[in-house]
């Protein structure tokens, strides 16, 4: 039986500051637990992961299930996960200078420049004081509005600056100065505007991509939406792709994000799954698609593949990023690139560490090398001494 459970934070471990701060934690949050969970236990095998390679936050702990032993036998495969410090650590290791770039417009003019195919930005939004060449400059909610009443088909903003936790919004024109924007549902164009400002950070418009025909019939109305997240490791010109993710959409901060784990040799697509925590499920289908997608393989993956080797030359040095590729009727083209890898995505999608034991192989390639402890092994009872007998005469 699962119950919404919720401690306290002198009842967790009141000698312990972890502990108090694990007890806040859940205070304010309703976590779905079986009824029986000991709290106490609960801290201490968080106590031993937050200390291991992967440092994991509670949140994240429970998040990934790591508490449940049966979904995790094995000490050595629970250390394989790792937080959102390790990764940005890990990154900065690796990556160096490049770990902190994040500028999506001198990426997009860079793809372009190697003739790798990526959406081609055609206005800036509160871009006043950047250097976005020839781009137009909608600075306030009037040219903004003109702006995209000249265009009849939907468009996309993305930050100028690449980060994982700020989503791409789709807008589509409704007329009479209304549009329809993901997240943010029918607005009128000074909400939008506000919106594109409030974090003082420039907005790229470009066109929204056509989705894949097949890729339409799996995921339905929901095939624009589709991201595959693909992790590269690039030694000299050779692309190593140890992780495949695909995502609708691109937010993993969504509630109804949907990620499945892709084989990187095939193209197959592995069950699709939703939800955190015991609140993660699983499922063959996209609701909305005509065809069940867990088990097929993504169309056109070949060029897929294709194009992915094609990035570490036009990307040197950088030597672990992640590629963002939407799959459109024109074929694949790289959305946004990021250096590292969003680990919590693949780690949500698999159900499983992103410390595999090829990624433990080309970090340690890139001297980034972690150390994973050895399973502890389980020590059978001794038998028990039997008392000497008194020396006596046989028979």
């Amino acid at each position: 039986m699962i119950l919404a459970y919720s401690g306290k934070a002198e009842r967790a471990d009141p000698a312990s500051g972890l502990g108090r701060r694990v007890g806040a934690f859940l205070a304010r949050s309703v976590t779905f637990l079986p009824l029986n969970t000991d709290r106490a236990a609960l801290v201490r095998d968080h106590r031993a992961l937050s200390r291991g390679p992967g440092r994991l936050s509670f949140e994240e702990y429970l998040d990934y299930r790591l508490h449940d032993r049966s979904a995790f036998p094995a000490e050595r495969d629970r250390h394989r996960f790792i937080s959102l410090e390790t990764q940005a650590d890990l990154c900065a290791r690796v990556c160096g200078p490049d770990a902190a770039s994040g500028d999506a417009w001198a990426m997009e003019r860079r793809l372009h420049a190697t003739d790798i195919p990526t959406r081609a930005s055609i206005a800036v939004v509160n871009g006043d004081g950047g250097d976005f060449g020839n781009l137009p400059v909608l600075d306030d909610a009037a040219l903004l509005d003109d702006f995209l009443r000249t265009h009849d088909v939907p468009l996309v903003a993305r930050p100028a600056e690449t980060r994982q936790e700020v989503p791409s919004l789709r807008i589509a024109a409704l007329g009479h100065g209304r549009y329809n924007v993901s997240g943010l549902g029918v607005v009128c164009v000074q909400t939008l505007y506000s919106r594109l400002c409030e974090d003082n950070g420039p907005w790229l418009l470009h066109r929204a991509s056509v989705p894949h025909p097949d890729l339409a019939a799996f995921a339905g109305p929901r095939g624009g939406e589709a991201r595959l997240s693909v992790a590269v490791f690039a030694a000299g010109e050779t692309a190593h792709v140890p992780s495949c993710t695909l995502c609708f959409p691109e937010s993993l901060r969504s509630p109804d994000t949907i990620l499945a784990t892709i084989d990187p040799a095939t193209g197959i697509v592995q069950p699709l799954v939703t939800g955190r925590g015991m609140d993660r499920v699983t499922f063959d289908t996209v609701p909305g698609g005509a065809r069940c997608m867990a088990g097929a393989a993504l169309p056109c993956w070949s060029d897929i593949m294709a194009l992915v080797r094609r990035t570490p030359a036009a990307l040197a040095p950088m030597r672990w990023y992640s590629l963002d590729i939407a799959l459109t009727a024109r074929g694949p083209i790289v959305l946004t690139v990021a250096p590292g890898a969003p680990a919590a995505l693949h780690q949500h999608a698999g159900g499983r560490g992103f410390l595999s034991d090829a990624v433990l192989d080309l970090l340690d390639a890139c001297g980034a090398r972690v150390t994973l402890p050895r399973d502890r092994r389980v020590s059978l009872p001794r038998a028990r001494p039997q008392p000497l007998r008194p020396a006596g005469r046989r028979g």
